[in-house]
C-alpha cells in the first residue's frame, strides 16, 4: 500500500499495526490434559503456534504442520463410515 500511494503515514501506522499484531493474543501453552475428550482420540502434537498451526504467514511458507494431521484424521474417519463422535458414550 505505501509503494502506491508514497504516504509516510500510511508506511508508519502499518509497521505499528505490522508489529504490534500479536500483542496481547498470547500464544501460551496448553496442557494436554485440557485437550483429551472422553471417548475421543489422542491429541496431536504439533511444533507450531496457535496461528502457525493451520495458518501460512506468508503465502510462501510451507504448509502448516496441522493440515496433514487433520486431512489424515478425516480421511480415517470417513473410511471408518461416517460415525458421530457422541460425547454421552
Amino acid at each position: 500500500a505505501f509503494a502506491e500511494t508514497g504516504s509516510e503515514e500510511l508506511k508508519q501506522g502499518l509497521e505499528a499495526w505490522w508489529s504490534g499484531i500479536g500483542d496481547g493474543l498470547g500464544d501460551g501453552a496448553v496442557a494436554l490434559e485440557s485437550l483429551r475428550i472422553p471417548g475421543g482420540p489422542e491429541p496431536f502434537v504439533v511444533d507450531a503456534s496457535h496461528r502457525g498451526m493451520l495458518a501460512r504467514f506468508l503465502a510462501g511458507d510451507p504448509e502448516p504442520p496441522a493440515i496433514p494431521v487433520i486431512l489424515a484424521a478425516l480421511d480415517a474417519w470417513e473410511r471408518a463410515g461416517s460415525r458421530v463422535y457422541d460425547p454421552g458414550r
